[in-house]
């Protein structure tokens, strides 16, 4: 689902790609028994991408927070991966790439010091 979701995205067929990164999203949480995985986050993420393509930069944000929520949990409870690691820096870059688009230059650039530390 989720890569039909990217598909759908590139060809700007946000509609039916949000419903393909929810759906994704809700069989990744039901195979994992729990929202709390990276799959789940990935999922939430690319809704963040559809948003941000939109121009919905609010929406995109409040995703992408959700994202990273999942992100940090995970290297808290199994441990900082490397996986964990760049999963958190991609997101906060991301998350400043949406404050910079909103000329929010504070907010971008602690997200990028953040994703540098």
């Amino acid at each position: 689902r989720e890569n039909i979701g990217m598909v759908l995205a590139e060809r700007c067929d946000f509609d039916g790609a949000m419903e393909q990164f929810d759906l994704a999203k809700d069989i990744y949480t039901t195979n994992n028994g729990s929202c709390i995985c990276s799959d789940v986050a990935s999922a939430i993420s690319c809704m963040g991408n559809v948003q941000y393509r939109r121009g919905e930069l609010d929406i995109a944000l409040s995703l992408y927070s959700k994202a990273l929520y999942i992100y940090r949990t995970l290297g808290e409870d199994v441990g900082w991966s490397e996986g964990n690691v760049i999963n958190v820096t991609s997101t906060l870059k991301i998350i400043g790439m949406a404050y910079s688009k909103r000329t929010d230059w504070e907010s971008a650039m602690k997200c990028y010091e953040e994703a540098m530390d």
